[in-house]
């Protein structure tokens, strides 16, 4: 069964772009997007691996928030100094959870077709972006 996260684009998923530099389309909300383009089925406690396309690229926003701190440490802690006010060390505390609903309060991406910016902070600087479902 495929499912559709959000009604203006195809099936989809996420990935992290680790230097915000994704940008096709004008800026848009992402009010237009359905809770499953946030959360993939099980996400965040009730599953236990990361939701990937067949190309490896996570299926979510849990799972490209997930990406973002396991695969790009740096950049998560230059996101968490810049977006959160947090020093290096407690960036290191800092939860998917928060940059959930950082990402759903900042409700901006910058396109609707694949893949999707979608941005964490208000400016832009820091996004993930979200693929095509396989």
């Amino acid at each position: 069964m495929i499912r559709q996260p959000f009604d203006l684009a195809p099936n989809v998923g996420a990935i992290d772009d680790a230097h915000g530099e994704q940008s096709t389309g004008g800026i848009r909300p992402l009010t237009s997007f359905s809770p499953e383009f946030f959360l993939a089925e099980g996400e965040p406690y009730d599953r236990s691996d990361l939701a990937l396309n067949k190309r490896g690229r996570p299926v979510s926003v849990w799972s490209a928030i997930q990406v973002m701190h396991d695969k790009k440490p740096e950049r998560w802690k230059d996101m968490a100094r810049e977006v959160f006010g947090l020093n290096e060390k407690d960036a290191e505390l800092l939860m998917g959870e928060a940059v959930l609903d950082k990402i759903q309060e900042t409700n901006t991406c910058s396109s609707l077709g694949t893949p999707v910016a979608v941005w964490i902070d208000s400016e832009g600087v820091y996004r993930i972006e979200v693929f095509e479902a396989d």
